[in-house]
């Protein structure tokens, strides 16, 4: 459905979910949006070559069933709803961002939003 309608692939871990899952996946607004790390704690140390700002996305409990800790369950909603939340920042900041998905510490289960200021060296990692 993201990928017909706005050409995000959900950054889903390996197993992939299977096409008959008896649960649903579902995007609700985020319940708290913050910024976290070294930005907001005006400790930051400009490390790379870019300047980066750590934000803390809180899934709402409205998502999630009772046994979503069996099979991925859990890891396949949080990349379905990072996606959701990727979409709609494309939608909304046209062509100034590059959005991209990376993995923190290299965990697969735990995907990162990066956006990417297109003209500055400016970028945002979006954590679910």
């Amino acid at each position: 459905m993201l990928q017909q309608s706005h050409k995000i692939s959900v950054p889903y871990p390996d197993p992939k979910p299977d096409k008959n899952v008896a649960y649903k996946l579902a995007y609700a607004k985020p319940v708290k949006i913050n910024v976290v790390g070294s930005y907001a704690v005006k400790t930051l140390v400009k490390a790379e070559s870019a300047l980066s700002v750590d934000m803390i996305v809180v899934m709402p409990k409205s998502i999630f069933q009772e046994k979503d800790f069996l099979n991925y369950r859990y890891f396949y909603k949080r990349a379905y709803y990072l996606a959701c939340v990727a979409a709609g920042i494309q939608k909304s900041i046209k062509k100034e961002f590059e959005l991209s998905f990376e993995y923190l510490n290299g965990n697969s289960l735990h995907p990162i939003l990066v956006v990417k200021n297109k003209t500055s060296k400016f970028k945002f990692k979006i954590n679910p």
